[in-house]
């Protein structure tokens, strides 16, 4: 999208989602941008006058930036075609897949394409075959650590290296895993551990109903890749936390991450990537987000826990694609 933009071309950059029309220079949801309504139905037509400022916008456009699109409900793709065929005599759709970006590397893009659209071949049960260059074998613990070590070389070399930190990630189903990971890699950390204790209570709980050790498990607070004040004052959860009771937590309210689960890293980059399958993806196109977040195929390594299948060779997972919700035929060019 740079290179069009500072060759004067306009580009709309769009997104199935707003986290991820966040990470776009300019972005904005296809929802907003297009006007696709919220509750799409199979006859939705998309809100564009023909005379008003976005449809001259889309008429000089040279290219639209769809990130994440089969990810989203085939009918808004179905809404926005004829809307586009009206002010477009030549529709041009950029797809973006973020690992297009490596030019020397053609076969993972293409491979990416295929689990993404749910036509990689595949065993009963929907097993797709890894490809033998970005697996660990799995041998126990010991294969956890080869994963930290290739997506965090030399870690205690830099520890205050920023632009080290925000390169790297490992990627895991559920949170269970994302907490065993972050404690295994935060011991890798030379010197001395400290534990300054946190002090919770219960509004109201003059008894002491509430166990501390459970208090101490609730974490209720969501702020990843916000700027946020970090206050000496009690903070208390709202009536969205889903308690019974008011938590008021007085701590400094920071956790290191250096491993999330893969819905939550939807619509990042992360130039060194590993992806640890201690079971298979559960949901639509968990995988192929999973897969997508790295730059390359030399900067990804996924390590499956039950990866064999009877009778085959190599590492398979699971790909969970309902091809149902995505178009059938797809009016889409890859740049």
């Amino acid at each position: 999208m740079a290179n069009l933009r500072r060759n004067s071309e306009i580009v709309l950059a769009t997104a199935s989602s707003g986290i991820t029309a966040k990470l776009l220079l300019g972005g904005r949801t296809t929802h907003s941008r297009f006007g696709i309504p919220i509750d799409i139905e199979p006859l939705s037509i998309c809100k564009i006058t023909k005379n008003y400022d976005l449809a001259k916008l889309i008429r000089i456009t040279n290219v639209i930036a769809w990130d994440e699109a089969p990810m989203i409900n085939r009918y808004c793709m179905e809404a926005l075609d004829p809307s586009l065929s009206q002010l477009w005599t030549t529709i041009k759709i950029l797809h973006l897949r973020q690992n297009m970006r490596s030019i020397h590397d053609h076969e993972f893009p293409q491979f990416l394409m295929r689990i993404g659209d749910g036509n990689e071949s595949a065993k009963e049960d929907d097993m797709v075959k890894m490809s033998a260059k970005i697996v660990i074998p799995w041998e126990g613990e010991s294969s956890i650590k080869k994963l930290i070590q290739h997506t965090f070389p030399q870690l205690e070399n830099h520890g205050w290296d920023a632009s080290y930190m925000v390169e790297r990630g490992i990627l895991t189903p559920k949170n269970c895993d994302v907490h065993m990971l972050n404690g295994m890699i935060i011991n890798k950390f030379p010197g001395d551990e400290h534990i300054l204790l946190s002090f919770d209570e219960v509004e109201g709980d003059t008894h002491n109903l509430y166990q501390h050790e459970y208090l101490h498990t609730i974490a209720p607070g969501h702020n990843v890749g916000k700027r946020s004040f970090l206050p000496r004052i009690k903070l208390k959860t709202t009536d969205g936390a889903g308690l019974p009771f008011v938590l008021i937590k007085k701590q400094f309210p920071v956790k290191l991450n250096f491993a999330i689960t893969i819905n939550k890293s939807q619509g990042q980059i992360i130039p060194n990537v590993g992806i640890y399958l201690p079971r298979y993806v559960f949901s639509h196109g968990q995988l192929y987000v999973a897969l997508s977040r790295g730059v390359s195929r030399a900067a990804t390594r996924v390590l499956i826990k039950d990866g064999k299948v009877d009778g085959k060779e190599g590492d398979f997972t699971k790909n969970i694609v309902f091809k149902e919700i995505l178009l059938s035929q797809p009016q889409v060019f890859i740049y």
